[in-house]
């Protein structure tokens, strides 16, 4: 069974709550959509990839779930306010985000140009930031606390991507958590940094 605290107590029944999962269409957020899915959680399932999602939303829905998929560019700020948007409206509540979309450049430092920063930072970085000004404060006025997950990776020989959480890992899971402790009942954050087998989250 999956449990998720809240204020330091766990949601010991999962049925029900409502999970949003960035870059859900493959790899690990395609694996926790389908976790969440198999504890009788409603799962908001997006990723900029439309086939991909496509797939995986539909396996999921053909297997009695109650799943919605979202195409989002979490590099834009819009697209994840419209995502949140979307989740909202569609089951009321959002109790789990993660944070979890993600690209890689696998290059020598010298040979990354100046789109290859930009691409990986504004997906791997912005898109957090993103996700945690667009949900957090309408998970805190729900008031039933909730759980925030955010990825990062082991960079497994990128240096772009070894760059890019040197702006995630100190600051980013710290942060929420600073500013989220008087916030009763509060999200809380997570940092989890699985290993490095996947060029994308």
């Amino acid at each position: 069974m999956v449990t998720l605290d809240v204020e330091g107590a766990p949601y010991e029944n999962l049925e029900g709550r409502v999970a949003v999962v960035t870059g859900a269409a493959s790899g690990l957020g395609r694996a926790m959509a389908n976790r969440f899915a198999a504890e009788g959680m409603r799962v908001v399932l997006s990723d900029i990839e439309t086939d991909a999602l496509d797939l995986a939303v539909t396996a999921l829905s053909d297997a009695g779930h109650d799943v919605r998929g979202v195409v989002t560019d979490v590099a834009d700020e819009t697209a994840v306010q419209r995502l949140a948007d979307e989740a909202f409206a569609i089951y009321g509540a959002v109790h789990v985000l993660c944070n979890n979309a993600g690209v890689n450049k696998r290059a020598r430092i010298w040979e990354l140009t100046t789109d290859d920063w930009n691409w990986v930072i504004n997906v791997d970085l912005w898109s957090v930031v993103h996700g945690v000004r667009a949900f957090i404060p309408r998970m805190i006025e729900l008031g039933q606390g909730g759980h925030i997950i955010n990825t990062t990776r082991r960079s497994a020989g990128s240096t772009c991507r070894c760059w890019h959480r040197v702006g995630f890992r100190p600051t980013l899971p710290r942060a929420p958590a600073t500013d989220l402790r008087n916030s009763a009942p509060s999200p809380r954050p997570t940092a989890e940094a699985p290993p490095p087998a996947y060029s994308r989250r």
